[in-house]
């Protein structure tokens, strides 16, 4: 009996002294890139949404992960793995999962995680957002009138989230969906965290200078065969009246997706005087050359040597890809942005009939 009753007192002083702000992550790699022995890293976003600080790390097993931890207030998190794509391993980790890190029993999952009344509201957002796309193709809206309701719908959830991190982490999700004026009045429905978003607001508010209807910026990258060629040289070049500057690389799901789309156009109209320059944002010069060798592209196609950081995309303010620029070469103005599919095919056939 003694016993017995000893135990009970240990056990309720166990529960007594649980930490109410004790939470559980639990998640599985659906990927099949992030084998058994690897590390999965659960990293805090603090200060802006580059600023990744890892508070903890456990070993990948049975393709599953588990961290455990208390957390004072609700946080955007994310779980980062050295992925591999087929044989070749990231030397760098890469992100998992993203989701909102606060008190209790939180389920990572790709797109959405569950589990918590922040992590919950993700995942009705991610449920809305496909029912409006939904709805979008069938009363066949167009690509300016989809975007219009997501940022409709974005600046809702935001306003209406203001206070909690889940406002913040509806403004870091959609960043780069919207031009410039809106990403603008995004981000000013959050008037505690401008400091948080200073980076955003100066890339959106020198975007602006390059819209349609401005002067296109000279960059110049390197070929694969480590020749320079500048955008202004083709451009330039006798016989080229419409350049497409497109952004692109091979680890990019919606880039590959739309590189049949864009050769198909290219060798339409190519002979009719549209040229493209693709700078890649690839690191790696070996998945680049596949890309290119597995399409068998013949347009201008360039590599930016530091990525996302180099000056091409700098210089572009490129915050997401695939992304892309219509110039307009007898005058040197942008003409058009981010035109993909038949948007592109129809626009040429407009401008070269």
């Amino acid at each position: 009996m003694k016993k017995i009753l000893l135990l009970a007192v240990c056990f309720f002083a166990i529960v007594g002294c649980a930490d109410p702000n004790s939470y559980v992550i639990s998640g599985k790699d659906t990927t099949g890139r992030c084998p058994d022995g690897e590390w999965a890293y659960l990293c805090l976003q603090k200060n802006s949404p580059s600023d990744f600080h890892i508070i903890d790390s456990v070993k990948i097993e049975n393709n599953s992960f588990r961290f455990e931890g208390v957390v004072e207030q609700p946080t955007i998190a994310h779980i980062m793995t050295r992925a591999y794509r087929d044989s070749m391993r990231f030397e760098k980790p890469i992100v998992l999962h993203t989701f909102i890190l606060e008190k209790g029993d939180i389920k990572t999952a790709t797109p959405t995680p569950s589990g918590t009344p922040l992590n919950n509201k993700i995942a009705m957002f991610g449920q809305d957002i496909e029912k409006m796309l939904m709805l979008a193709e069938a009363e066949n809206l167009s690509e300016e009138e989809i975007i219009n309701r997501a940022f409709s719908m974005t600046c809702s959830y935001i306003r209406n989230n203001a206070d909690n991190e889940f406002g913040v982490y509806v403004a870091d999700y959609m960043s780069g969906e919207f031009d410039p004026a809106k990403e603008l009045e995004m981000y000013a429905l959050l008037p505690t965290k401008q400091e948080y978003f200073a980076k955003q607001i100066e890339q959106a508010r020198k975007a602006s200078s390059i819209q349609v209807g401005t002067q296109y910026i000279d960059v110049a990258e390197t070929t694969v065969d480590g020749k320079e060629i500048s955008l202004r040289s083709v451009v330039e070049r006798k016989g080229n009246k419409y350049v497409l500057l497109e952004f692109w690389a091979s680890w990019c799901g919606p880039c590959m997706s739309e590189m049949p789309n864009l050769k198909a156009t290219y060798d339409k109209y190519h002979n009719r005087g549209f040229e493209i320059y693709a700078t890649s944002l690839d690191e790696d010069k070996v998945s680049w050359q596949a890309a290119m060798n597995k399409f068998g592209v013949k347009w201008v196609n360039v590599i930016s040597s530091q990525g996302a950081d180099s000056s091409a995309p700098q210089k572009y303010i490129i915050t997401s890809i695939p992304s892309n620029f219509l110039i307009d070469c007898s005058t040197g103005k942008i003409i058009a942005k981010n035109l993909r599919g038949e948007a592109l095919d129809e626009k040429l056939k407009e401008l070269l009939q």
